[in-house]
């Protein structure tokens, strides 16, 4: 008598609030007593879950930094976008990289991953001041007549076309092979590792 503890055999209670029901909109939906008693009794509605992650999901870039941290965690909504991909993959195409690569994809994998790089700055900023000297590819058919010699050497040194043989010239490719990659013209390059393999740009040894 005087006990609130229920007679043996009965039902238990029921809970005073079904916490499953409004869950979606607990923040602005439950009253104060169903938070605090949903809170206490089974973990949800808690002050810690301060969060509407699914509120207008589309101004995420508005939450503060504590609430992106939150709801991506919780509810994994608002996280940060994925790294943007890199705009080449030095990896494909490195065999053949002095030819086959643009200038483009040289320097960005050489300064990013320390591949295409050239052998010395003057080599480097050979690239940029002629990377589009010559269309290689124009009057192809009769360079032999109709290119002219700087032609010849700058496209066989870079696109392996045109190369030049003895008829064209005739260089000593041991004198100044020291400093070739200063000292010698373009054809001079282009004739001597096409005929003495040396003086090639790096991986072009034929």
């Amino acid at each position: 008598r005087g006990c609130d503890t229920p007679p043996p055999g009965s039902a238990p209670p029921s809970p005073p609030f079904d916490c499953a029901a409004g869950l979606g909109n607990w923040l602005a939906g439950w009253s104060v007593s169903k938070k605090d008693w949903c809170c206490k009794n089974t973990g949800k509605g808690c002050p810690h879950d301060l969060y509407d992650c699914h509120a207008v999901v589309g101004t995420t870039q508005s939450w503060s930094k504590q609430k992106k941290e939150w709801c991506c965690e919780k509810e994994k909504v608002g996280c940060p976008p994925l790294a943007t991909p890199p705009p080449f993959n030095c990896a494909a195409g490195y065999d053949d990289w002095l030819v086959d690569w643009s200038l483009d994809q040289k320097i960005y994998c050489c300064e990013h991953i320390g591949k295409g790089c050239a052998p010395t700055d003057t080599w480097h900023e050979h690239w940029h001041q002629h990377s589009d000297q010559f269309d290689c590819r124009a009057g192809a058919a009769n360079r032999e007549s109709d290119w002219s010699p700087e032609k010849k050497g700058w496209c066989c040194t870079h696109k392996q076309t045109g190369c030049l043989t003895h008829q064209d010239f005739d260089f000593d490719c041991s004198a100044g092979v020291a400093s070739w990659q200063v000292g010698w013209s373009n054809e001079k390059k282009a004739f001597c590792c096409v005929h003495a393999k040396t003086g090639c740009p790096p991986t072009m040894v034929p």
